[in-house]
């Protein structure tokens, strides 16, 4: 039986909020921040993992692998043993600009150390989006797991490094640029044994030159022609009203001639 019982409420909490927020789909809102228009995104978790992080998780859990050549030191022996390891082709990711929710995306803990490190085991670099200043906290960035800002303002990327905490999370940041650096091309010719090598010639280069001295001598023709072309057209209106000056006097010095009718 149907019961006529008033209906209770209760106050709003942060976790009804919180649910309210999860459910919303991908819901855009522009808030302005100073002189910034921020654009923040709302989405359940859900559809974040299965539409707009799975090209990530793809790369970066199915990515493939450089083989690379490094050394061995063997202590006994004092010499050195060249083997071929393999590293993952990624080692560099950037974050967005924009919020998830309320929160930056180059600032998100859940995001970058929660999903992209621990999830997915990404052990590379993270750089932020470019900051024209005044958006990204580079405190935030490091504490959620990123590792570089890309900045042109040097007054926006100070850290507390009285802070135990921040001394820290940026050793561990340093810890992640180095490893993607030495994981890298940029350790060519620093390794025990290795050294750059000058590329043999390339023989498409004498076509690219060829192309290009074609090219540099219809230029100098063209300039030439043009050239001669103006200085004609210069000279042809002196040339006329020569002519006609020479032609004048001669016309009025000449006799009539009668014509009779028979």
């Amino acid at each position: 039986k149907r019961r006529n019982s008033p209906r209770q409420h209760r106050p709003v909490t942060a976790e009804d909020i919180a649910q309210a927020a999860q459910r919303i789909r991908l819901d855009t809102v522009y808030r302005l921040t100073g002189k910034r228009q921020v654009e923040l995104n709302w989405a359940d978790e859900q559809t974040l993992r299965e539409i707009y992080l799975k090209p990530f998780q793809t790369c970066i859990e199915e990515r493939g692998t450089t083989p690379i050549m490094v050394q061995n030191y063997d202590e006994k022996t004092g010499q050195f043993t060249q083997e071929t390891v393999e590293i993952p082709a990624v080692m560099g990711v950037m974050t967005a600009f924009n919020r998830i929710g309320c929160v930056w995306a180059g600032g998100n803990y859940n995001l970058i150390t929660g999903v992209l490190r621990n999830e997915w085991g990404f052990n590379g670099s993270v750089i932020t989006d470019y900051d024209g200043g005044g958006v990204m906290n580079t405190e935030q960035c490091l504490r959620a797991g990123g590792d570089l800002k890309l900045t042109a303002y040097g007054s926006n990327v100070t850290v507390n490094m009285n802070n135990p905490a921040s001394q820290y999370f940026a050793r561990q940041a340093m810890k992640h640029v180095l490893y993607t650096t030495v994981n890298s091309n940029a350790m060519n010719g620093y390794v025990h044994g290795v050294e750059v090598a000058d590329l043999p010639f390339a023989f498409y280069n004498l076509i690219l030159i060829a192309v290009w001295l074609i090219a540099a001598g219809l230029s100098a023709w063209g300039g030439i022609a043009i050239w001669f072309r103006w200085k004609k057209e210069l000279a042809a209106p002196k040339a006329s009203a020569q002519a006609e000056s020479q032609a004048g006097p001669q016309s009025e010095d000449r006799p009539e001639v009668e014509i009779s009718e028979e």
